[in-house]
């Protein structure tokens, strides 16, 4: 489906058009509906709240036409998110994933919703999957690492940060989160060489970075604040 901006003549067409004709207009205009929701979800300042309902009486309309209708589907799932409607969009998302197992940006969405519910290492487990769709994503390795880390895996997150920083040598993300698994696991000195390395890197923000490493090595018993 081609992108159609969620422009004033995009949603005024929905509005008269209500999604309730037959045929090949029918589907023109849930076509429409598709586009304006992909719209929301690259650029969501540029849609009004007023324009919602009738984009989801449009997306429901063709759903109920036909439940395998990924587009539609994937597109109430931006719905969802656009909302705040949470629960309702995890519920979404393994609705879609069903239908398209490999799709990228449903996955990613997926992860994202299990990490704000707390669900780490279904998170993992999703981002996991996003990388090995799409494994030039640097944020994917982070992503995991995080989630791995949190669910108290910690060796897993070590090892993802040091695979990902082989193809990502730059990424202060991941580089930061093995400096964090080193100093969990008391290896001072490796933690030390690694943030050494992201020095030499000139990352921005040095002098909060200072102070991050600085806080994280106390706490690992490494040595004391200032």
């Amino acid at each position: 489906d081609s992108l159609v901006w969620p422009d004033e003549g995009t949603a005024m067409a929905l509005r008269a058009k209500g999604g309730d004709k037959e045929g090949a207009e029918n589907e023109a205009v849930r076509d429409l509906a598709i586009g304006w929701m992909r719209g929301v979800e690259k650029q969501p300042g540029l849609a009004a709240e007023s324009d919602l309902p009738a984009v989801f009486s449009t997306l429901g309309q063709a759903v109920r036409r036909d439940p395998k209708d990924f587009g539609a589907q994937q597109a109430l799932l931006f719905g969802l998110l656009k909302l705040g409607e949470m629960q309702m969009a995890l519920e979404q998302a393994d609705l879609v994933l069903a239908l398209s197992p490999n799709d990228e940006t449903t996955i990613v969405a997926a992860a994202a919703l299990r990490m704000g519910t707390g669900d780490w290492m279904t998170a993992a487990k999703l981002w996991e999957r996003a990388r090995e769709i799409n494994p030039w994503m640097a944020r994917y390795w982070a992503e995991m690492a995080l989630c791995q880390a949190r669910g108290g895996r910690g060796a897993e997150a070590t090892a993802t940060c040091e695979e990902g920083l082989k193809r990502f040598p730059d990424s202060f993300a991941m580089r930061q989160m093995l400096i964090e698994s080193r100093l969990a696991a008391r290896r001072i000195a490796e933690a030390e060489q690694e943030f050494a390395r992201m020095r030499e890197l000139n990352p921005p923000r040095v002098e909060g970075l200072q102070r991050w490493w600085e806080k994280a090595r106390a706490r690992a018993g490494g040595g004391s604040e200032p």
